[in-house]
């Protein structure tokens, strides 16, 4: 990468879509990963760290975070998931596996609209697209703002970035 040097912050975005950390909205922040999205989710949550770390006046709002799998062997890096929720006391780690993807899906989407309805904060998602259209599906039905919703897919039809996640539409990777 020309123009930096050692020592330089590089942020690198998404691909694709909008998922990304902002410091608008207020309430709980859910991450959610699914496979190929616990990357991402890494990412975001070693940016959100260091910006609690560098404004320690700051106060840390609730951030829970899911990751579906279908086998335990799926839910990788365990250990280091274990430790920050250890360092954090805001931070919440839900697993959910399940040996059927529909059934881990829904258990998924379950954690996710249990207890009062999710209409305050964000939700982050990331990983296939047909796992992110249910999981973004269920949030909605059970009162979340879609322009509350971001993920790593592709825009798809007209609006706004942020609320554009259709249940119909299938994106590949």
């Amino acid at each position: 990468m020309s123009g930096t040097a050692a020592g330089d912050e590089v942020r690198v975005g998404p691909p694709r879509g909008n998922l990304a950390l902002d410091d608008a909205a207020d309430g709980e922040l859910r991450l959610v990963a699914w496979d190929t999205g616990w990357a991402a989710m890494k990412a975001l949550f070693q940016e959100l760290d260091h910006r609690l770390r560098s404004a320690p006046r700051h106060q840390a709002r609730p951030v829970r975070r899911h990751l579906g799998a279908e086998t335990p062997a799926d839910l990788y890096d365990t250990d280091h998931l274990t430790e920050l929720e250890r360092r954090h006391p805001w931070l919440t780690v839900v697993p959910v596996v399940d040996t059927s993807p529909e059934r881990a899906r829904d258990r998924t989407a379950e954690a996710l609209t249990r207890g009062p309805a999710p209409a305050a904060g964000r939700t982050l998602m990331a990983g296939p697209p047909a796992v992110v259209h249910a999981l973004a599906a269920a949030l909605v039905h059970a009162g979340l703002p879609r322009k509350h919703l971001r993920h790593d897919l592709p825009p798809t039809g007209p609006g706004p970035a942020a609320a554009r996640v259709s249940p119909s539409s299938r994106a590949s990777r």
